[in-house]
């Protein structure tokens, strides 16, 4: 049950980020232009890019090593020597930056926000990272509730109630909303981000399992393969600022933005599912049933939330404003970025079970440049739309190569049929509601992909709903438990 319970506060604690999701994307496009918005997206997308450069790959071997021991001491130590080196860059990058600031005059007003932002998300990454990896789900959901709430509320008043340049606002409240996170993330952890983890004595007892060296050579085929992931992903938006127009780049950026809300589903799983496969690999009992079990959960949940999204589009899109109706025709195509991905994550870890992360560089890289040409191609022809095509088709054949790599390193028997059968039904439900608004053929569709998709995984459908009453029920005995004692001292 423990471990249903991680995956079941993660959901629930996702579902309430969805839900406020939801709600942010159109309260802020209803309230800045599209090319405001448009501009706010390629600051994520750098601010992303530079994530990686900067923490180096370091934050993934951090979860690679943390469960070699269960010692508190030896956790503490992994971090000393993932974070130390990454929170130093940011911080001297960050000073560079306001340095450049000072000396080229305040006609920059974006880099002091960007400068604080590099240093701000190298530390919520590893204060995040470190509740996702003990497992502290109820946690980290709180906190990236707050996140989002802190966001949402300082920036509808910023807008609201002041003449601040709306660009300004949208990125200065991510970045205080970034702030907000690390300090409650390293609040509940705090025996483990005392400075005298980083600056007192090294234990040296645990060099030979985790050092900097060792780090650094599990870590340095990530940095690239991570920069190529980015590249792959932000080239759609920097090539139709190039190729198309700002506007279309804010169409295309809210569309993103409602696509998120799954992203938001997919980076939890990931956080909660990444230790565990960790923590199951590292007792070498030879079962992989846990890994096909937890495949099939993803697939089918991604493939009911991804289908219901796209069926009910010109529903969701209306909500963000009449600015943005011209996004509706974006959301089908793009919807395949969520759902190969999410999947993906769930099949490729046996490349970092046998520490080949090299396979994770040709990949990425050949997708990448797959990537630039399609948009290249299609963005010129299609504009946003082109580049929602370009998406749709990478992913789907970034999830074959990170599967296929996968399972040369250590074999399992997905259910990979199962997964072909709804990703071609789920191709010709997306292209067709590309091109038409909500009818009957839809409606035909929708109900094919939704009974398919329970017909094949019915196993895991039911697991799932039994999981889900079983936590429930725990739940239910908790309070039963916490009013009994209240009851005796009346």
């Amino acid at each position: 049950m423990g471990k249903q319970k991680h995956f079941f506060t993660f959901f629930m604690g996702s579902g309430m980020n969805m839900i406020l999701s939801l709600i942010t994307t159109p309260l802020i496009t209803r309230l800045v232009a599209p090319e405001v918005y448009g501009n706010w997206s390629l600051f994520i997308l750098f601010g992303n890019i530079y994530l990686i450069m900067a923490t180096l790959g370091f934050d993934q071997g951090f979860g690679r090593f943390f469960y070699t021991h269960d010692e508190e001491e030896y956790k503490t130590h992994v971090l000393r020597v993932a974070a130390k080196l990454p929170l130093g860059i940011s911080l001297a990058t960050a000073l560079i930056l306001l340095a450049v600031y000072v000396t080229v005059g305040k006609k920059y007003f974006i880099l002091p926000i960007f400068a604080v932002y590099m240093f701000a998300f190298v530390i919520e990454r590893f204060t995040t990272l470190t509740l996702r990896l003990k497992m502290k789900s109820t946690a980290y959901a709180i906190i990236i509730n707050i996140q989002k709430l802190t966001y949402t509320v300082l920036a509808v008043g910023a807008i609201c109630l002041t003449n601040i340049n709306h660009l300004a606002v949208l990125c200065g409240c991510t970045v205080i909303s970034h702030l907000v996170t690390s300090f409650l993330a390293m609040r509940r952890e705090r025996n483990m981000w005392s400075l005298k983890i980083f600056f007192g004595p090294i234990h040296k007892e645990y060099l030979d399992d985790c050092s900097e060296r060792s780090m650094i050579k599990y870590s340095w085929p990530l940095i690239f393969s991570s920069l190529c992931y980015w590249v792959f992903l932000g080239a759609d938006k920097v090539m139709i600022k190039m190729f198309s127009t700002a506007t279309e780049l804010g169409y295309y950026a809210s569309a993103t933005s409602i696509l998120n809300v799954f992203a938001i589903v997919t980076t939890t799983f990931n956080l909660i599912w990444g230790p565990m496969a960790l923590e199951q690999y590292e007792k070498g009992d030879g079962d992989h049933s846990f890994y096909v079990k937890a495949t099939d959960y993803i697939s089918i949940v991604m493939f009911g939330f991804v289908g219901t999204v796209v069926f009910a589009k010109d529903a969701i899109i209306y909500f963000l404003g009449s600015d943005y109706r011209a996004a509706v025709v974006l959301l089908p195509m793009l919807s395949l970025h969520p759902l190969m991905y999410s999947i993906s994550e769930s099949t490729v870890y046996g490349i970092n079970f046998k520490k080949k992360t090299q396979y994770h560089l040709y990949f990425t890289a050949f997708c990448s440049v797959l990537n630039i040409m399609l948009n290249y191609i299609l963005i010129n022809k299609c504009g946003a739309l082109g580049a929602a095509i370009a998406t749709g088709i990478t992913y789907t054949v970034f999830f074959i190569l990170r599967t296929y790599f996968s399972m040369k390193c250590f074999p399992v028997k997905y259910n990979l049929y199962k997964i072909a059968i709804m990703t071609v039904l789920y191709y010709i439900f997306a292209i067709y509601n590309t091109t038409h608004f909500i009818d009957w053929v839809s409606c035909l569709m929708y109900a094919v992909l939704a009974g398919t998709g329970i017909y094949l995984y019915k196993d895991a459908l039911r697991e799932l709903i039994g999981f889900g009453l079983d936590y429930a029920k725990s739940i239910l005995k908790k309070g039963k438990k916490k009013e009994a004692p209240a009851e005796e001292e009346r």
